[in-house]
This record gives structure tokens, C-alpha cells and sequence, in this order.
């Protein structure tokens, strides 16, 4: 198919047929694309750190190492119950939980070591986990 050359003198954008790139592969685009919001299983989207959930930002929220092999080295993962209660967690080499009720702040619990592993799991599964934390503490 060939087009008619512009008025102009100057080569019509569709006058050449442009080979088509080879898109390279991008490893930390990749790992980006194999994260979902532990809350609502959205994408995770962001243009640089923090990445965050695509569809409601609050839900969570990611910093990862720019080194291979990607990590997240600090997770903050907000919801709600239907009691009108917020939970905050927050993973960075410890785990750190807050507990909002309709009225006050629970102080935070903390514990020395990871408690979730945000890349498996659900809202549900983190809420009946933390109402069992919740109950021993």
C-alpha cells in the first residue's frame, strides 16, 4: 500500500511501513506486575517507591529494593472490619500492628519478626489471623 506524498515535500508519516520494536524485557516491571493488594487483590501501581494499590491507595502500600533480587523491605496494609474497626500493619523486618476503634487508638503491638506474608494471602485470612493475635495479647 503505498500513500501520496504530502504538500509539503516532506515524507508522510504513513508514507514508510516502521519495523516494529522489540520490546525489552524490564525484570523490576515484571516483579511489578506479579504483586496484588493483599486487601482487594488489585494491581499494584506506583512510578516509583512506595508502589501502592491500584484501586484504593490506602489498602496497601510497598517499598522495594532496587537490587536484584526484588523485595519488599517495608509493607504498610490498611483495612477495615465491619465493626468500624481500621487495622494498620506494618512489615519492616518487624511487624508492627495498630487497631483503630470507632472511639480510640490501641497502642501498637509489636513483634520482632515478620507475621504475614502479604504476597499470599487475603483480607480474610489477615483479618481471622489478626483477631486471633488480638485475642492472646
Amino acid at each position: 500500500m503505498v500513500f501520496p506524498p504530502s504538500r509539503h515535500g516532506t515524507p508522510s508519516a504513513f508514507s514508510t511501513v516502521l519495523p516494529k520494536t522489540i520490546k525489552q524485557a524490564d525484570p523490576f516491571k515484571d516483579y511489578l506486575n506479579t504483586l496484588k493488594c493483599p486487601v482487594c487483590q488489585g494491581q499494584v501501581d506506583g512510578v516509583s517507591s512506595p508502589f501502592y494499590c491500584a484501586q484504593i491507595r490506602e489498602h496497601y502500600q510497598t517499598f522495594i529494593n532496587g537490587d536484584l533480587p526484588y523485595a519488599p523491605y517495608r509493607e504498610v496494609v490498611v483495612f477495615y472490619d465491619t465493626k468500624f474497626r481500621r487495622y494498620q500493619i506494618t512489615q519492616h523486618g518487624h511487624t508492627e500492628i495498630v487497631v483503630w476503634d470507632t472511639v480510640s487508638t490501641k497502642a501498637p503491638i509489636t513483634f520482632d519478626f515478620m507475621l504475614f506474608d502479604f504476597s499470599n494471602t487475603t483480607r480474610e485470612k489477615m483479618l481471622h489471623r489478626l483477631r486471633t493475635i488480638l485475642v492472646f495479647q
